[in-house]
């Protein structure tokens, strides 16, 4: 009860005291005028509302740690790849990994920072959450921090256009899918909001009480959500090519450019003296990465870590293996010369197409990745 009402204290009774980019706690604060006149931008607002459907899920794979104290920034910053000073100004929520002496990633997260000026918010793989809560003890001698999981009092949520991924991560203010919108929401008093830092048409990351529905909230505060299978922001996620947790990245096998941590936001070339960190490892020109794939067969007859062959059998080792499955897509970590030569490939006895992901940045491109095709959904 101790640890409830403490999150509770953080998540629902204090107010913002500073104004963060893409970061609040929504405020239960009511307009008293009901006569005053709806401005232009709420106009607008209340018609993308209207127009644009959202599907809220429960991402039940994830859980959350907080890290409160006055050193907890201090203490998180000399442990992870991106710089989390920049949640006192410039950022409130970043995408960031933990790394092992050898530079490989253990674990990956997204860092929060709520109105509650000593605490963080750490959101990982669920299955990783004790692993990850171990390996902070272990450094946490001589700071004044304290790490304590909030599993059984929060939860993660996604807000999200499935369709959005159609027009990528720019440009999306002229989308027909635009999800603008959701970063003006205000749904009332304890529950946190975030856009993904990751990518755009990941929607919004949200962290509220277990005992309330999202979804209804969404509801109630006028956005229209739509129903979706179940496993439908996984999907979304490999059609992006977006990895996430031990089971997809690995636990101390993938360095963080190969998982496209460079392109995700989750790297800090600057920065330098964290663990895991050597002069130029982030800097190296990577040949495996983490590519969507199109199953052209019964992808059933699959399991994840199966090797992935050249179709045309002129390549004796693998040129990928294969990080996930869901439904018609799927992750595999690729060598990319391989692909750049023939995208078709085959998992077991199923034909496979590698496709870019429609955010890839434009030096990407520039390395002939750009005559691949991007996934149609």
């Amino acid at each position: 009860m101790a640890s409830l009402t403490v999150v509770r204290q953080i998540l629902g009774v204090r107010r913002l005291s500073r104004v963060f980019s893409n970061l609040r706690f929504s405020s239960s604060t009511v307009e008293d005028d009901e006569d005053e006149e709806v401005s232009p931008k709420k106009y607008k607002t209340q018609q993308a509302m209207n127009a644009h459907p959202v599907v809220a899920e429960r991402v039940k794979t994830r859980s959350v740690l907080a890290v409160s104290g006055r050193d907890s920034i201090d203490f998180l910053n000399n442990l992870t790849t991106n710089e989390l000073h920049h949640l006192n100004n410039e950022a409130s929520c970043v995408h960031t990994y933990f790394l092992n002496a050898k530079g490989r990633i253990i674990h990956d997260a997204l860092v929060y920072k709520p109105d509650d000026e000593d605490t963080l918010f750490i959101e990982c793989d669920i299955s990783s959450l004790q692993a990850l809560q171990t390996h902070l003890i272990m450094y946490r001698a001589r700071t004044n921090v304290e790490i304590r999981s909030v599993e059984q009092e929060v939860s993660v949520w996604a807000a999200y256009d499935p369709l959005e991924i159609d027009c990528g991560a720019e440009n999306t203010q002229d989308s027909l899918h635009d999800t603008s919108f959701l970063d003006d929401l205000d749904l009332g008093g304890n529950i946190l909001l975030s856009r993904d830092p990751r990518m755009w048409p990941l929607g919004l990351r949200i962290l509220a009480p277990k005992e309330i529905d999202v979804a209804q909230s969404l509801k109630i505060a006028g956005v229209q959500i739509t129903d979706a299978p179940n496993g439908t922001y996984k999907s979304v996620r490999y059609k992006l090519g977006v990895a996430e947790g031990n089971a997809e990245i690995g636990y101390g096998r993938s360095l963080p450019a190969e998982i496209n941590g460079d392109y995700t936001n989750a790297i800090c070339l600057s920065k330098t003296n964290y663990t895991g960190w050597a002069p130029g490892a982030l800097k190296k020109i990577v040949e495996n990465r983490m590519l969507p794939l199109k199953f052209h067969g019964n992808p059933s007859m699959v399991s994840a870590n199966s090797p992935i062959t050249d179709k045309r059998g002129k390549k004796r080792s693998p040129i990928g293996y294969l990080r996930g499955v869901q439904g018609l897509f799927g992750l595999g970590l690729m060598h990319i010369p391989s692909v750049l030569m023939d995208r078709c490939c085959v998992v077991g006895k199923v034909e496979t197409e590698c496709v870019r992901p429609p955010w890839w940045k434009n030096e990407v491109k520039a390395a002939k990745i750009d005559d691949q095709k991007e996934i149609s959904i």
